[in-house]
């Protein structure tokens, strides 16, 4: 028994919800004296924290003589909050009705507090990931990031377009197998000569400006760009790498224009 009070918060109260008793924990944690507690509601201990409903569904299920269990965070006297875990237990009369209720509070202040700090992260983290995806998306050209071994890890919505597969299907997946790299004389590019291999292998950037081709797996449409890929290192050490390829298919043509008016003029 003593051990309960030590480390459980205890009261009672009548069947209005009037406070009749209080433990030490009680009066320590609230920082209220037995005096302030006893024939006070528990309202006096609410934080703002819950909704109203909450409460009237708390007191709906005790005094149909159910118990009721939950999490509440209360407000100290001196303003401070704590979280407690909440086990209230009617206890009933001859009739079968509540008469007095017993409830029984285990703090939990740290837990919640790990738990908010989490869910801090987790929003901001989701607020960085939201902003990344915005900036791959307002690139203008084709990019995809991999790990070090040349799966894809990200990928923007303008390669998805090129590449002819969607962010799901690429994700996890060798960036040799899924993008199709084509030379100029319309030869596959095999997996250890593809740029992106390259990069990891020698830790350098492969800048490609001379004519390649990414095909289109849905429709085998062929799609000339330019590819410069980043190997990304960190502590000296290569953990992936970033390829950007931009589709020329503009810039061929003029070219194309060019050396025709150039043809007809000579």
């Amino acid at each position: 028994m003593d051990a309960l009070q030590e480390s459980v918060i205890v009261s009672m109260t009548d069947e209005k919800g009037n406070i009749t008793y209080a433990n030490e924990k009680f009066i320590e944690i609230s920082k209220y004296s037995k005096e302030e507690l006893l024939g006070q509601n528990h309202r006096m201990l609410r934080s703002g924290h819950q909704s109203q409903a909450l409460f009237i569904d708390l007191w709906a299920t005790i005094s149909s003589g159910k118990i009721w269990r939950g999490e509440l965070k209360n407000r100290a006297k001196d303003g401070s909050y704590y979280w407690v875990d909440v086990t209230i237990v009617p206890i009933l009369d001859q009739e079968g009705k509540p008469d007095r209720y017993v409830a029984l509070r285990i703090i939990i202040t740290d837990k919640k507090n790990a738990e908010e700090k989490l869910n801090q992260h987790l929003k901001e983290t989701e607020k960085e990931r939201a902003k990344d995806e915005a900036l791959l998306a307002s690139l203008g050209e084709g990019m995809v990031a991999t790990d070090n071994t040349g799966n894809i890890i990200a990928v923007n919505h303008i390669a998805e377009a090129i590449i002819g597969w969607e962010k799901e299907d690429l994700m996890g997946k060798k960036a040799t197998e899924m993008i199709l790299a084509l030379d100029e004389n319309g030869e596959v590019i095999s997996p250890e000569k593809h740029a992106i291999s390259v990069a990891i292998a020698k830790g350098t950037t492969i800048a490609l400006n001379t004519m390649q081709y990414i095909q289109n797996k849905k429709d085998g449409q062929r799609t000339p760009v330019a590819v410069t890929v980043n190997p990304v290192i960190l502590d000296k050490e290569i953990i992936g790498a970033i390829a950007i390829f931009r589709d020329t298919t503009k810039g061929q043509e003029l070219e194309t224009t060019r050396r025709d008016l150039l043809s007809l003029a000579s």
